[in-house]
């Protein structure tokens, strides 16, 4: 969100989620590169869905098969989103984008 913040307009509140997901996989042109991959933003935003629908519908039974391939998940995504900011970290101190 700090990256969004600093390089951008604010995020819509009612949004917010989604919206920095999308920004995050646009680059902007003389501003800033691509932060994730849209396969990154896609896996995040599998984990975001799931923890809305969490968030609201709490008194339900989980089921549990599907908490263990939101595990599957979550491992791919925090490996495609440290890939993902180790190369906007390198292209950042590339100086292309100021």
């Amino acid at each position: 969100m700090r990256i969004s913040q600093h390089f951008e307009n604010q995020l819509p509140a009612d949004r917010r989620h989604a919206e920095l997901l999308h920004k995050m996989t646009i680059e902007i042109p003389g501003v800033r590169p691509q932060i994730l991959s849209d396969r990154t933003a896609e896996l995040l935003g599998e984990i975001i869905r799931f923890r809305h629908f969490r968030r609201y519908y709490y008194a339900l039974d989980y089921d549990w098969r599907r908490l263990d391939a939101l595990i599957a998940v979550f491992a791919d995504a925090n490996s495609g989103l440290m890939a993902d900011l180790e190369g906007f970290l390198s292209k950042l101190a590339e100086g292309e984008f100021e």
